[in-house]
């Protein structure tokens, strides 16, 4: 008896510790940003500043490059990263194509880059945001914004958009408008890189530490920690259930974590991404709008593990 008397002091305060260590967590990585629409909402997100800078960034993604070889042309060192990764997007695609009976439907593609996917049904649109990408398409392919589509409402029977929602400054009313071009009933695949993590845009994964002061060198040092699923555990889950709570009043607003894009230096895949989306946040977004995922499973699948690729459909 005794025994048990000297250990529950010590399962308290373990307990509390994990507690007060947890709810430091949950107020340090809460999503507190949100596009700036309604106006009386007072704490909103900052428009990223993306203009000439951004435009020109992309510009020359999808422009041709020198190959070094007389008449001839390479992709950047951007779209070679994607190409690199396509032949798995290809495969889901194909088989959400399949599954769906999208075959002979009409279907958008968002932010479609360099239009690898523009043969995974017949009538098939591609939009991006610069018209260099249009080069890449023997299909139609239009140029515009995800957050301002020139589309009726209603136009597609589904889209897809892949590794494209974390470069948008806007991503609520990007994810607003995807909903609005596509019919009732229709299919939406949401697949942008979850999560992104701060510190890919000053290259701390890739760069030796000699190229950092004190501060980076602390930055680089925490990275592998960090990534460790254990660090997650201590809020993400918490932060999914506070937010799923906020669903059951009405439509949530998106939150997500602002990202401060690098347009010099193409470090790695999504240093130039602009926001940090959990997934679980859009699932909620289109849930809370009367829409259905899907491939989630039931609300403990969706908070503990939601899919790399959200399915949904629009109702």
């Amino acid at each position: 008896m005794s025994g048990k008397k000297k250990r529950a002091p010590l399962v308290r305060t373990i307990l509390l510790m994990f507690i007060g260590f947890s709810t430091v967590f949950v107020l340090f990585n809460f999503p507190y940003h949100w596009d700036p629409q309604p106006k009386n909402v007072k704490r909103v997100a900052q428009a990223v500043p993306t203009g000439a800078k951004a435009n020109g960034f992309y510009s020359d993604v999808y422009a041709p490059a020198d190959s070094g070889e007389a008449g001839k042309v390479s992709d950047s060192a951007y779209v070679q990263s994607v190409s690199a990764h396509s032949d798995d997007v290809k495969k889901a695609i194909r088989g959400f194509v399949r599954l769906y009976h999208l075959a002979d439907k009409k279907v958008l593609d968002v932010g479609a880059g360099s239009g690898y996917l523009q043969d995974a049904v017949e009538n098939y649109t591609g939009l991006d945001i610069v018209p260099e990408a249009a080069r890449y398409f023997h299909k139609k392919f239009v140029v515009g914004s995800a957050t301002d589509m020139p589309f009726a409402d209603g136009e597609f029977d589904a889209l897809w958009t892949i590794w494209v929602l974390e470069h948008v400054p806007n991503p609520e009313r990007a994810l607003a408008e995807m909903r609005r071009v596509v019919k009732p009933g229709g299919y939406l695949f949401l697949a942008p890189a979850w999560n992104v993590p701060s510190w890919l845009s000053g290259g701390y994964d890739v760069q030796p530490y000699s190229a950092f002061g004190w501060q980076g060198k602390l930055i680089k040092a925490s990275i592998p920690m960090r990534k460790l699923r254990l660090a997650d555990g201590m809020y993400l889950g918490q932060i999914r259930m506070l937010r799923h709570l906020a669903s059951l009043v009405g439509p949530t607003r998106l939150r997500y974590h602002l990202l401060n894009p690098n347009y010099e230096t193409y470090w790695e895949h999504d240093s130039d991404a602009v926001n940090s989306i959990d997934p679980y946040e859009v699932y909620l977004w289109h849930l809370s709008r009367g829409d259905r995922c899907l491939n989630c499973g039931d609300f403990r699948r969706a908070l503990w593990s939601p899919p790399i690729a959200l399915i949904i459909q629009k109702q």
